[in-house]
């Protein structure tokens, strides 16, 4: 069998016991005073007979609480901690970047393929108009890829040489 307990809730308004079980001098007296008429009681008394019996009133009790100042601030300080290690990982774990992921290699890369006719038929370099130096409009030959970067203006314009824009279109053909 379970004991008697006091708890504060909004869908509970009388707990299953009082919240000051053992009472000193004054507030048993405030006991046999509380079986009077309420009208001789001040206002201090009926505050104390109410705290005897309640810890919190339901103002105090809906109250918010500034628990969510502790959650943005655990939440700020993991997120810092983690973004240090990201950036310690960059530095001192992970090796550095391969110069072929850099913009004149991959346009180096692109005339070198277009120099070389890499899949000619159905590939990189089907795409591109040998005599005209100029990329193909994919859209009004029919081409199957769609590109649609190849397809602006500045793109169908552009020539090997100078290829270092077309290093986009040549990262949504792989």
């Amino acid at each position: 069998m379970s004991q008697p307990m006091y708890f504060d809730r909004l869908d509970t308004p009388l707990p299953e016991r009082p919240y000051q079980n053992v009472l000193d001098a004054s507030q048993k007296s405030l006991k046999q005073k509380e079986k009077g008429p309420w009208s001789q009681l001040s206002k201090e008394e009926k505050l104390g007979l109410y705290r005897m019996m309640f810890n919190q009133t339901y103002a105090e009790m809906r109250r918010p609480s500034s628990e969510w100042k502790t959650v943005v601030g655990g939440i700020c300080i993991f997120m810092g901690i983690t973004g240090l290690v990201v950036l310690w990982q960059r530095y001192y774990v992970f090796p550095p970047r391969p110069h072929t992921l850099e913009d004149e290699w991959q346009a180096m890369q692109v005339q070198r393929m277009l120099d070389m006719r890499v899949s000619p038929i159905d590939g990189f370099s089907s795409h591109w108009d040998y005599e005209k130096k100029q990329w193909k409009n994919l859209w009004s030959n029919g081409g199957s890829r769609g590109v649609l970067e190849m397809n602006t203006p500045e793109a169908r314009t552009e020539t090997p040489e100078n290829a270092s824009t077309c290093v986009s279109s040549v990262r949504e053909l792989r």
